[in-house]
């Protein structure tokens, strides 16, 4: 018998377990990087919490540095085979968003004061102009263009 056969629940607690050992990181500690109670992730462990949704098992999985998530979950249970894929373009679109966001972080965090009000004060008036032309490059990509080559004129107008 391989490491997944048998009761998804209980290999499922083992494997979580080992893993946050291997890592060194207490229940506590785990649960209070995943936003769940140390209750539910020491009920994971024990097999008497049912296997937690994609989403949570994507955030437990990242904080212990787990590769192949959609393939894991496939493993355990947590997704069916035919979802690997579209769990996969998910994980990599929200690692995409935490880059972004990270990137926005670390600007920010070398404007002055001056600088950050400024760029507050543009992403508040413009904010619903940025989704619209999303909308639009989502729905006609010759609209974006000429959108696109307006703003450019309108920035290198003198």
């Amino acid at each position: 018998m391989n490491q997944f056969e048998g009761d998804k629940d209980m290999d499922f607690g083992l494997f979580l377990r080992n893993k946050r050992e291997e890592k060194g990181i207490s229940a506590r500690e785990l649960s209070k990087r995943v936003g769940k109670s140390s209750n539910y992730i020491s009920g994971l462990e024990s097999g008497r919490t049912k296997l937690p949704s994609p989403t949570v098992a994507k955030k437990i999985f990242e904080e212990l540095s787990i590769e192949d998530i959609p393939n894991v979950m496939v493993q355990f249970g947590i997704i069916e085979k035919k979802d690997r894929i579209k769990a996969l373009l998910e994980l990599n679109e929200e690692s995409e968003k935490k880059e972004i966001a990270d990137s926005i972080i670390n600007s920010m965090e070398k404007m002055d004061i001056d600088m950050l009000t400024a760029f507050h004060g543009m992403v508040k008036r413009h904010k619903d102009i940025v989704m619209n032309v999303y909308l639009l490059e989502e729905k006609n990509k010759r609209s974006l263009t000429s959108i696109k080559d307006y703003l450019d004129y309108l920035v290198n107008k003198e």
